[in-house]
Formats: structure tokens, C-alpha cells, sequence
């Protein structure tokens, strides 16, 4: 129990100082990049530091795994330097009782990384998308609109303010033959207490037998199921969103016969993401059986990064893939995992056979 909440110490606290070091060395990085627009104006310097603080929770869920790896192969390489792991293992302490303290810290992170994505990171993501985007003249500008489809009817919207006020709205209604019937067009969209956006200054061209028609309007209803939260979800990106958004907006896709795979990737990678520091531990583990002879600490700890970023870079490469080629979603969000965690069990196999 003694050795047990020893190891558990050890990993924890190189874990801990991985994944702050990591935090602030890419804060720090961002807000270099940040200076640039504060030097032009778009916003001040206070809110460019809050703007990197609202996006630490994004930095901490991206790095976890990576901080976990070099936690771990921090936290074993200085036992197999001082030759503790060794005693262990002479005190009958088997690799079987390594993977269970690895799994109760995995079941740890992976629990802290899951809340921090489903509560903290989707609600700081939009925090700090309102401030970018009021550094832009106060709107979200888009090259050709942003677009979306509610049943018979495709909306466009030229610029969302951050109060999810619309500008330059155009509404495109289509008939069970896929036939066009109407065109709307509104300088201005408010979401009313009613539960439905109402437009403003704008006109209806309707498409009837007998001829265009135009019926110009001052303000008038339009219910839809757009509404604000929904408009929110496509303005943050997919790998931001809670699993509960996800899962929402994917129904509203497949409802309207929409493509929604880069959602679903998005979904199953919310799911999996959690299993990562299990993984991660895992391949660490097999370090602990280098003496230091095998190479010092600081070596090891590079090639740990390696094998993070591959870890990273690899699950991007198979997350894209599966996009472009029609893959499963769930396949391209576990192949890493799988991969990975493969490898650190054939690794730690042949180090316990040696």
C-alpha cells in the first residue's frame, strides 16, 4: 500500500509540473501572437490577457496527453536512475501491480479531462470568441456567409454580432421538388421573447405562376429551430463543443440530410480522448526497467515528446483521412489509441522477458 501510494506521489507530481510547464510555454506562444493585433488596434492589452486566460482550458485538455507521457517517463526514469523501481520489483512488485496504480491515475486524468471538455472548455471557447470577435468592428465576418438548413428552407447570414444579432439575412425556401419558391432578404434578424428570429427592413420574392411577386416588409416573424445556441455551435469549432452540442447538432444535421461526419469524428473523439492518458502511462512504463546507463533522463524525456507529438500528429492524419475517404468516424478516433496502447504493451512485454 506504502509502494502504491508512493508510485501514485511520484507520477502525479511529474504530471503535475509536465502539464504546467506545457500550459504556460503555449500560452506564452499565443500571446506573442496576441501582441500583433494589439499593436493594430483590435483590442487592448487587458483583453488580450484575458483572452489567453479563457483559453487555458483549451491549452490544458490539447497538452494533457503529451504532459502525461513526460510525466510518466519523468517519474520512471528517476526510478530506474535510482534503482527504485528495481527494489520494487525485488520486493515482488510485478508489472500487474504497475498498470493497476497506472490505471487508478488514468481513471483520474482521463476524469478531469473529460469534465474540462464537456463544462469548462466549450464555455470558455465562446467566452473568448465573443472578445475576438469584437476586435473585428464588433462582428464575425465570413467570405461567402455562414450557412444552414432548417427543413425546406437554407439560410444565409453575411455577419453575426456577438449579441447573435443578424446581418444581411437571406432565407431561400424550396418546395418537396426541390423547386425554389421564395427568396427573403432582411437588413437585420433579432431573436424575439417569443422563441422565433424576427426581421427587419427587408422583402419576400415569391415565385408564383402568374410571375415574380415582391411584398416588402418593415418587421415580420420567422420561426425557425436556427436559433441563437444552435448559430453559437457553428461559430466554435467542432473539436470545442460539448458531447451534449455534438450530439445535438449532429440529430439536427442527419434531420435535415446533411453531411455531418466531421461532427461525428468530433463525438467519438470527445468519447475516446479520455482513454489517452491511460495509454500515454502505459508506454512510459517501460522505462522504468533503463538503468541510467541507458541513457539519461533528458534523452528520454525528448523522445517522449516524440512519441506525443506522433501521437497527436497521427491522430490528426487519421481524423482527416476518414473525412476525405468516408471513413468511420469511431475507427479514425480509436486507430491512435489502438495503435499506441499496442505498442506499449508489446514494449513493456519484451523489457519484463529481458
Amino acid at each position: 500500500m506504502k509502494l502504491t501510494r508512493y508510485l501514485i506521489t511520484q507520477i502525479l507530481i511529474a504530471i503535475g509540473i509536465a502539464l504546467a510547464g506545457l500550459t504556460l510555454l503555449f500560452s506564452f506562444f499565443e500571446l506573442l501572437a496576441e501582441l500583433g493585433r494589439v499593436s493594430a488596434g483590435s483590442y487592448s492589452l487587458i483583453q488580450a490577457t484575458i483572452l489567453i486566460g479563457l483559453q487555458l482550458p483549451t491549452r490544458i485538455h490539447e497538452v494533457m496527453p503529451i504532459a502525461t507521457l513526460l510525466g510518466g517517463l519523468f517519474a520512471f526514469a528517476r526510478l530506474a536512475q535510482t534503482s527504485e523501481y528495481t527494489v520494487m520489483r525485488s520486493a515482488a512488485w510485478s508489472p500487474l501491480h504497475s498498470i493497476r496504480v497506472l490505471a487508478l491515475i488514468a481513471l483520474l486524468l482521463g476524469l478531469v479531462t473529460a469534465l474540462i471538455g464537456e463544462f469548462v472548455l466549450p464555455v470558455s471557447e465562446r467566452m473568448a470568441e465573443r472578445i475576438q470577435t469584437q476586435g473585428v468592428r464588433h462582428t464575425q465576418t465570413f467570405r461567402s456567409g455562414l450557412w444552414a438548413k432548417d427543413g425546406p428552407t437554407f439560410l444565409k447570414v453575411r455577419q453575426i454580432l456577438p449579441d447573435a444579432t443578424l446581418r444581411d439575412v437571406r432565407l431561400y425556401s424550396v418546395n418537396n421538388q426541390a423547386q425554389l419558391i421564395s427568396i427573403t432578404e432582411a437588413a437585420r434578424g433579432h431573436w424575439d421573447t417569443q422563441g422565433a428570429w424576427r426581421l427587419e427592413d427587408g422583402h419576400t420574392l415569391r415565385f408564383t405562376p402568374q410571375g415574380p411577386q415582391v411584398t416588402p416588409f418593415v418587421s415580420q416573424p420567422w420561426p425557425s429551430k436556427v436559433g441563437p445556441d444552435l448559430l453559437a455551435m457553428l461559430m466554435v469549432k467542432p473539436e470545442h463543443m460539448s458531447i451534449q452540442a455534438l450530439y445535438q447538432y449532429i440529430h439536427h444535421l442527419h434531420a435535415n440530410r446533411q453531411q455531418a461526419s466531421r461532427y461525428e469524428l468530433a463525438l467519438w473523439k470527445k468519447l475516446i480522448y479520455p482513454l489517452s492518458p491511460m495509454v500515454m502511462l502505459l508506454i512510459s512504463l517501460p522505462f522504468a526497467y533503463y538503468q541510467s546507463r541507458s541513457g539519461k533522463i533528458g534523452g528520454k524525456l525528448m523522445l517522449g515528446l516524440g512519441i506525443g507529438l506522433a501521437f497527436h500528429l497521427i491522430g490528426k492524419a487519421s481524423g482527416d483521412l476518414a473525412l476525405i475517404k468516408d471513413g468511420t468516424p469511431a475507427m479514425a478516433a480509436s486507430l491512435p489509441l489502438l495503435a499506441f496502447g499496442l505498442a506499449g504493451l508489446i514494449a513493456l512485454f519484451r523489457v519484463e522477458r529481458t
